[in-house]
């Protein structure tokens, strides 16, 4: 993407990530849909676009969504990564970015956690991930379409899932 950039790979012991989610308190079952967004920097991972998209979820689905938005409208840092981890933990869907065009930590964290993680992947670097990336592509433009569809199946997985214990 910055072709004068120097890029260091993050190395994370998957086995230890396991162990640090295994520790943390899980929250009572919620009926509601969590969404989380907690930006290390709103303006590199498009959080106006987010929120923007965010308000229109909230609309549709006043009742069976809830937003969690630590840091969304400010520049420092609301959670320590401990808090972060167990948001992570207790939510259904993590919207890492819009704008970069890649995933990074947070995004690897997130699906460790079991979440639904939804990021934005320029076309240019696709030949550079895995053909099952279990990340879903979503951008500005379009984030609140993607986040109706994956608020529909999980919405549509509970049921079947209440269905099926009944």
């Amino acid at each position: 993407i910055i072709p004068e950039g120097t890029y260091i790979p993050v190395f994370i012991d998957i086995n230890d990530l396991q162990k640090q989610f295994d520790i943390l308190p899980t929250r009572k079952k919620s009926n509601k849909i969590k969404i989380l967004h907690s930006p290390s920097g709103k303006l590199t991972k498009g959080s106006i676009h987010i929120i923007q998209a965010l308000d229109v979820i909230q609309k549709k689905y006043p009742d069976k969504v809830e937003l969690i938005l630590p840091n969304a409208h400010d520049y420092v840092y609301a959670l320590t990564r401990y808090e972060l981890l167990s948001e992570m933990k207790n939510a259904d869907i993590v919207i890492d970015q819009v704008l970069i065009g890649w995933y990074g930590l947070k995004a690897i964290e997130a699906l460790m956690a079991g979440c639904k993680v939804i990021c934005y992947m320029d076309d240019t670097l696709s030949e550079h991930q895995f053909a099952d990336t279990p990340i879903v592509n979503a951008n500005a433009l379009n984030l609140s379409e993607i986040l109706i569809c994956e608020i529909e199946n999980i919405l549509i997985n509970r049921a079947l899932e209440c269905e099926k214990n009944n």
